[in-house]
């Protein structure tokens, strides 16, 4: 036993009075925020049963007017098919300008941006620009498809050669003759004479 006083355990976590004062703000404002949407219990069971009468529209699909469809399909998949295409031979020259054992350092840097800067923008965001500087379409599917496909990453690695784990046995038999044959050793533990 010790004859020093107990000594008082710190805190694990202090009180941070600033953290829970923006809480509290938080709080005040999202109610305050929603005293200012107007919603009541009335509009709350018209917009269910709007949502209910669109959902009763979907169900059973109504196919009579199938040419539309297919015409809406096949579009779609055309917009696709070019973008891929379109998007696969912009892609091969700006992957292999962006290389660094391939090119330049001026050659890969910008090429490096370009691509950072396709990236950086959401598709959403690049259809709505093509939307608006083309015009509402298949082509502006196309050309945000196309910067689309700039924005996926491909890695292109060196594989290792395969190398057989299933057996780790090396052996190997030694007669007598071998092994007088091998120079004598020397016992690095014995100090030297």
């Amino acid at each position: 036993m010790s004859n020093s006083p107990a000594t008082a355990h710190p805190i694990a976590f202090p009180p941070n009075w600033w953290a829970r004062a923006g809480w509290l703000l938080l709080v005040v404002y999202i109610v305050y925020a929603c005293s200012l949407l107007d919603f009541t219990w009335a509009r709350f069971m018209i917009g269910l049963d709007n949502g209910a009468r669109f959902i009763g529209r979907m169900f059973p699909p109504s196919f009579t007017r199938w040419e539309i469809l297919l015409k809406g399909l096949t579009e779609s998949m055309e917009i696709a098919v070019l973008a891929s295409a379109l998007g696969i031979l912009v892609s091969l020259p700006i992957g292999l300008f962006a290389a660094r054992n391939l090119m330049p350092v001026w050659v890969t840097w910008p090429t490096r941006l370009l691509i950072a800067l396709c990236r950086s923008f959401h598709p959403v965001i690049v259809a709505i620009v093509f939307v608006k500087a083309l015009g509402f379409g298949a082509m502006s599917g196309i050309a945000a498809l196309t910067v689309a496909s700039l924005q996926e990453s491909v890695t292109v690695t060196g594989q290792s050669p395969v190398v057989d784990t299933s057996t780790t046995q090396i052996g190997n038999t030694f007669d007598a003759k071998q092994l007088s044959a091998l120079p004598p050793g020397h016992d690095i533990f014995r100090a030297p004479k």
